[in-house]
């Protein structure tokens, strides 16, 4: 075969090769799209009836309008789901109000933005303290939530079969004479178990859980919002 042959056929590889791609980069491209706009829609809609939180990040507050926005894959099939967060109070700190935070998580389904995570996060008092966050481990990320309240429970939520679910959680609490102890349960042990402080500090780290996203955390019962991104 002379160098013209060679060049030619090459020139066939390359053309063969660009024709395969290009498929699957424009039903890539359709699917960025479609995500866009639904989830667009999503946040528009919150945005119309409850407007843009126009409070500052690390402030307490029970205020209204849409707080934190995110894109993160969930399920690992390389399709984002939509994180957000947002107030429904008419007032910061309206006393006439049960303050209260929204989180949602949306994913894609027959096109459609669907709902497949709700949780309401109302705020008086120590009971209602709780952090949450993401974090990554193992190539999947989880929805994590700290409760501080006499002690500390550390849940992961995985995003399986459609919804979330309780996966693993970790906790540290002191008995009536101030003793601490360690429990672990995971879901498909269906049952809790005892551990030690060394095991605990262990599956903290197993569990990435240092390098956590915090979203929103609590400080005296209060709600702060820390990181605030609200456009995709």
């Amino acid at each position: 075969m002379n160098i013209k042959n060679v060049a030619s056929f090459l020139a066939a590889i390359l053309v063969l090769l660009v024709l395969i791609a290009v498929p699957k980069y424009s039903a890539n491209a359709k699917s960025i799209a479609l995500e866009k706009k639904e989830y667009s829609k999503v946040i528009k809609s919150v945005k119309k009836k409850y407007g843009i939180y126009k409070g500052s990040k690390n402030e307490s507050m029970s205020g209204r309008g849409l707080m934190y926005v995110k894109l993160i894959d969930f399920n690992q099939d390389r399709s984002p789901e939509l994180h957000i967060i947002y107030g429904k109070n008419k007032k910061v700190m309206d006393s006439t109000e049960t303050p209260q935070l929204i989180e949602e998580v949306w994913t894609i389904k027959n096109k459609k933005a669907k709902r497949v995570h709700y949780q309401k996060h109302t705020y008086y008092g120590i009971v209602e303290d709780i952090e949450r966050s993401t974090v990554k481990f193992k190539g999947k990320n989880y929805l994590v939530s700290f409760d501080r309240y006499k002690g500390l429970y550390i849940t992961l939520k995985e995003y399986k079969g459609g919804k979330f679910v309780n996966t693993a959680q970790i906790s540290r609490a002191s008995d009536p004479t101030g003793n601490e102890y360690y429990d672990y349960w995971k879901k498909s042990n269906k049952s809790s178990k005892s551990i030690s402080r060394v095991q605990f500090n262990k599956l903290y780290k197993q569990f990435n859980l240092k390098k956590r996203n915090i979203v929103m955390y609590s400080e005296s019962g209060m709600r702060r919002i820390k990181t605030i991104k609200t456009s995709i």
